[in-house]
């Protein structure tokens, strides 16, 4: 059975596609996890960190959430346009 390239290609990107977004969920949990288990249950405002989080290195943001108060994270990590 001999598929067709443009098939191959699409499927190619499409697994590809797959993996990222994977890997970018599991990113979000571990953040989440991260701040959980310094913070106590998540709130909007530490929900809204999580994404700018995952700009940094796995060691960097651990680190930082390790580290940080929750007034620093909040300052360093909310957009400030928002308030």
């Amino acid at each position: 059975m001999n598929l067709s390239p443009v098939y191959l290609e699409w499927h190619e990107t499409t697994f590809q596609e797959g993996r990222q977004e994977g890997r970018q969920e599991s990113d979000q949990d571990n953040i989440r996890g991260l701040l959980e288990a310094r913070f106590g249950v998540l709130d909007g405002d530490l929900e809204q960190i999580v994404v700018p989080l995952m700009g940094l290195a796995v060691v960097e943001r651990s680190r930082l959430i390790l580290q940080s108060s929750r007034e620093e994270l909040l300052a360093r990590f909310s957009n400030p346009t928002e308030s």
